[in-house]
């Protein structure tokens, strides 16, 4: 009885060191995450709120020549970081020669007219964001003033889309995917530039449905064709795509 009783609780012993070792591996990979996520973002003040970006740029920039610079924009309760690791833009960044830019949501979100999300909810100047941004890279790199870029996904892709309608003097084409413009966005979609427009939706999308998003009777999505026909349509605001 007593060598089974030893027998156990050696057992024990082992199970409780293997669960604290987990544990402690975890939290070691989760403040590494933490750490990885902040390390390298440089930060603008936009009204009385300091937001956060990052930036690469690639080993062949020089001065001397105008770099095309690319906007990316996160999904909803994610980060410039996160976009940087999924896209692996920075890759493409150094094989092209553009600067490419992540920039950090409000709490995770952006001011993309859905009034859904804190950015909306807080009314935080998005656009104003954007602009100070893009101001911001044009005084320490030399940028081509005509290859200025957005591209976002599923939310990201929303703010692009407004960016679109907003911004379309200083930003030169716009690509997004899994996203529409929501209905608050189209009724100050009036871009005063043609742009070169991407959108890349799926049919079998939950998410942002192909035919738009409804709730309790208020239209928060327009469907697919809507924001194709309201941007590009009837405003002219689109170059053809050779």
């Amino acid at each position: 009885m007593a060598k089974k009783r030893t027998k156990l609780s050696s057992y024990l012993r082992k199970v409780i060191f293997a669960l604290v070792g987990l544990v402690g591996l975890f939290v070691l990979l989760y403040g590494f995450i933490v750490v990885a996520s902040l390390w390298g973002r440089e930060s603008i003040r936009i009204g009385n709120i300091d937001r956060k970006y990052r930036i690469y740029v690639p080993s062949t920039y020089e001065e001397t020549e105008p770099a095309p610079l690319v906007l990316v924009f996160h999904m909803l309760t994610g980060s410039g970081r996160t976009m940087e690791w999924i896209t692996h833009f920075n890759k493409v960044a150094e094989q092209k020669g553009f600067i490419v830019v992540y920039p950090d949501g409000y709490k995770g979100s952006w001011a993309e007219g859905s009034n859904l999300y804190a950015a909306d909810q807080d009314q935080i100047d998005d656009i104003a964001f954007v602009s100070g941004l893009i101001d911001k890279v044009e005084e320490r790199y030399a940028i081509n003033p005509d290859q200025i870029y957005a591209t976002g996904f599923s939310s990201g892709g929303f703010m692009v889309q407004r960016l679109g309608c907003e911004m379309a003097g200083t930003i030169t084409a716009i690509a997004t995917v899994g996203a529409t413009l929501s209905e608050n966005s189209i009724k100050e979609c009036d871009p005063q530039e043609p742009l070169s427009v991407l959108m890349i939706n799926g049919v079998d999308d939950h998410s942002v449905p192909w035919e738009g998003l409804s709730m309790r009777l208020c239209l928060l999505q327009l469907n697919t064709g809507s924001t194709i026909t309201n941007v590009a349509v009837r405003r002219k605001s689109y170059k053809k795509l050779t």
